[in-house]
């Protein structure tokens, strides 16, 4: 049986952040396969100073991923 996931949330911002991480798991599943999408948060991106977009997640620097995500759909390169 699959995993479930729970979320709980205490105010208004942790929504906002959320719904951002679910955006961004979304648009990667959008240009790549689950597991593509994987090695691309746990790789070193050049659109981030070739850093790992997954810390930037971690660290709240959602902007700069999403950014990251958009100049690729968009065929830029670093």
């Amino acid at each position: 049986m699959g995993e479930k996931i729970v979320l709980s949330w205490d105010s208004e911002e942790e929504i906002l952040r959320s719904l951002r991480i679910l955006s961004i798991f979304q648009r990667l599943l959008n240009m790549y396969n689950p597991e593509t999408a994987l090695n691309w948060l746990h790789g070193h991106n050049a659109f981030i100073g070739n850093q790992r977009p997954i810390d930037h997640i971690r660290e709240g620097k959602l902007e700069e991923v999403l950014s990251a995500i958009q100049q690729e759909e968009a065929g830029g390169y670093a």
